[in-house]
C-alpha cells in the first residue's frame, strides 16, 4: 500500500484523471458535493471546485469550453472526458464563479 506522505503528494500533483487521487474511496468523507457533478477536496487542486467523474477543475473546462467557441464535444475530446463533464463544468461557473 501507499504511505501517507507518498498519498499526499499523489493528490496534490493535479488534476491527472489517471489518478487515483480522484476514485479513491477512502477521500470521501473529505470531499464535498457542492454542485450536481462538482466536488471540493482539499487534497485535490487544493480544492479548487473539480468536476468529479473527470477529476479535472472547473475553471479549466469552463476556460475551454468558451475559447472553442462553445464546442463541448471538442473540448471533451481535448481533454479525454465526457461532453457532460464539459458542460456541468460550464454550470456550475456560471452560477457560482465569480
Amino acid at each position: 500500500g501507499r504511505n501517507d506522505t507518498t498519498a499526499g503528494s499523489e493528490r496534490t500533483r493535479g488534476y491527472d484523471s489517471r489518478s487515483a487521487s480522484c476514485s479513491d474511496e477512502s477521500l470521501m468523507a473529505r470531499r464535498w458535493k457542492i454542485y450536481p457533478g462538482v466536488v471540493v477536496d482539499p487534497g485535490i487542486c487544493f480544492g479548487t471546485p473539480i468536476v468529479e467523474a473527470a477529476c479535472k477543475p472547473t475553471y479549466l473546462l469552463n476556460a475551454a469550453y468558451h475559447a472553442n467557441s462553445e464546442d463541448a464535444e471538442g473540448v471533451a475530446r481535448w481533454h479525454g472526458v465526457k461532453p457532460a463533464d464539459v458542460l456541468a463544468a460550464v454550470k456550475f461557473e456560471a452560477q457560482y464563479a465569480a
